[in-house]
């Protein structure tokens, strides 16, 4: 908590109270009369911890699809390419915790971040005891693999929910077990290990 203190202390000396980080789109060619992009187009990720006002939904990324409409882009051709190349840092931080790392609050730092670079995995009970429960991701349903074993147990019989993540940061994976009781979800954030 120290050290958070004396980070805000130099980045309002460093960038004042009005600093800004800028997410920008860059593409070669111009649009056509249909306003179509012939090849393709980047986001140059320029560190914003909270793009759209923090808003975990795909509503928060509304501004950039807007910045593209007003630039005269209302179909692109190629590619949309994401550059997550602004820090040029380790993306934990000296001391963090192994154990830490999978929970929201331990989401490795990068350019790029969307909804705090976490997922809350919801875990549905199923129907009726016995009966297995769903899981799916938010903010994005299906962006993210999980696997589920989770039985659904009575209301007031004892459950745990025992998530593990993949340690293959190229595919993002979760594998859920355990049981859940009957009635609303059991819902839990997890941390993005490579938000781009």
């Amino acid at each position: 908590s120290n050290t958070k203190l004396f980070t805000v202390a130099m980045a309002l000396d460093r960038f004042g109270t009005n600093g800004m980080f800028a997410t920008e789109w860059s593409w070669n060619g111009t649009p056509d009369a249909t306003g179509t992009l012939p090849g393709d187009a980047w986001l140059l990720a320029g560190g914003d911890p909270s793009p759209g006002g923090g808003w975990a939904e795909t509503r928060a990324l509304a501004g950039l699809v807007d910045a593209l409409s007003r630039a005269g882009v209302r179909r692109i051709q190629g590619r949309v390419v994401l550059r997550d190349t602004w820090f040029d840092a380790p993306p934990f931080g000296p001391g963090w915790n192994w154990d830490d790392l999978p929970e929201a609050y331990g989401a490795p730092v990068t350019g790029f971040h969307w909804a705090d670079n976490a997922v809350s995995l919801v875990v549905e009970p199923g129907a009726a005891v016995g009966a297995q429960a769903t899981v799916r991701t938010l903010p994005i349903p299906g962006a993210f693999e999980a696997e589920s074993s989770v039985s659904t147990v009575a209301s007031n019989a004892p459950a745990r929910v025992v998530i593990r993540r993949s340690s293959d940061t190229r595919r993002f994976r979760f594998d859920v077990s355990g049981s859940v009781r009957m009635g609303p979800p059991h819902v839990e954030r997890m941390a993005v290990p490579n938000a781009a």
